[in-house]
């Protein structure tokens, strides 16, 4: 334990595969980690993999498989698509249950921070859920209800929940304050970002930063290059494929990227005067942190997208518009004439991770 029982010698971090957001958090909890001389240990598969090895080449990954959600191609069915998906969702959460029991025989963890997978928790070790969604968003409410009593039976496994969002103001609005908490210590650790404020020209007028599950990604990017030449604007596209093959052209005003990595993504956000993305909650954070005017565009049926988007709408913080029926002239027309507003927020840090260590109860092994 390095002589000091709040400082964990070997850490355990792994965030779920539920598009990039959850991977892309993560990272300044593990510099923060690093940063205090906590040996870390990542677990992930696929493209949450890719870019946690990009940005953390020195660190050993292990090899986790994740819930693979298929999303609709509608987003009126997405609901149903996932409902039939549940039986083997709960099988992957008891396979990551037991995978831990195993891996933790070899690694010997002190500490266990899991972002949003539900089996990775171990009785013997003090276990971290990461966690904005304490409130699901579902049309229905008492179905509403009753996710959120099984998401809380999940929670309550763990020793502690840390919220990434602040008390007041809140980014994750009602999604992080419901009015009933789970019965296990919460914390409010601060909303997390790669992403800092930068003093750059701006080159590109337009920058659509795309994120997500398939197939809703390339729906969208097929919007958007559809109508792209059609703006008077020099416009950036960042597809969000780490890893892919298959490249595009550039068109006529309108710069193509395949991905990239932290410090690359944070140089040409600072560089572009709008931003056209997800309202994926991670995007949300790093934006404001790094105060740039938003065009929040919610995957269809994601009702948790969906409110973010209305509720920034309605704080001042980024104008909503729908993929849907996307027009981008009129909605670039649109956000022109909006009067965005940034709050002051206290993001997460080392000195924060310290003070969330020191509120857990420690074991030795």
């Amino acid at each position: 334990m390095n002589g000091n029982f709040n400082i964990p010698q070997k850490v355990l971090i792994a965030p779920l595969d539920w598009g990039l957001g959850h991977a892309t958090r993560c990272i300044p909890i593990i510099q923060s980690f690093l940063a205090m001389g906590s040996e870390v240990v990542l677990a992930a598969s696929g493209p949450q993999a890719q870019i946690l090895k990009q940005e953390f080449p020195q660190l050993t990954l292990l090899p986790l498989p994740g819930y693979a959600v298929r999303y609709s191609k509608k987003g009126t069915t997405l609901a149903l698509r996932l409902l039939l998906q549940a039986p083997r969702i709960l099988k992957t959460i008891r396979e990551e249950y037991l995978w831990l029991k195993q891996v933790q025989k070899v690694h010997q963890f002190n500490l266990i921070v899991s972002d949003n997978r539900f089996g990775l928790w171990h009785r013997a070790v003090p276990s971290i859920f990461i966690t904005h969604q304490l409130q699901i968003q579902i049309p229905n409410s008492w179905l509403e209800k009753k996710i959120q009593r099984i998401n809380y039976k999940y929670i309550q496994r763990f020793q502690q929940c840390w919220i990434p969002d602040s008390i007041q103001p809140s980014l994750a609005g009602n999604l992080s304050h419901p009015q009933v908490l789970p019965d296990v210590p919460m914390h409010y650790m601060g909303p997390i970002s790669r992403m800092q404020q930068l003093d750059r020209s701006i080159q590109y007028k337009y920058c659509f930063l795309l994120s997500g599950p398939e197939p809703q990604r390339s729906i969208l990017e097929k919007k958007i290059l559809t109508q792209v030449d059609q703006l008077d604007a020099v416009c950036l596209l960042i597809r969000g494929l780490p890893g892919a093959q298959q490249t595009l052209p550039a068109t006529k005003n309108c710069t193509i990227v395949q991905h990239a990595a932290t410090d690359e993504l944070m140089q040409l956000l600072a560089s572009s005067e709008y931003i056209i993305c997800r309202s994926g909650y991670t995007s949300l954070m790093e934006l404001m942190a790094m105060r740039r005017k938003m065009i929040l565009i919610p995957t269809p049926g994601q009702t948790e997208q969906q409110y973010l988007a209305d509720y920034y709408m309605q704080q001042g913080w980024g104008f909503a518009s729908t993929q849907d029926s996307l027009d981008l002239s009129a909605t670039l027309q649109a956000a022109s004439e909006y009067h965005y507003r940034f709050p002051t927020l206290a993001y997460f840090n080392t000195d924060r991770l310290q003070e969330l260590l020191s509120a857990i109860v420690w074991r030795r092994h």
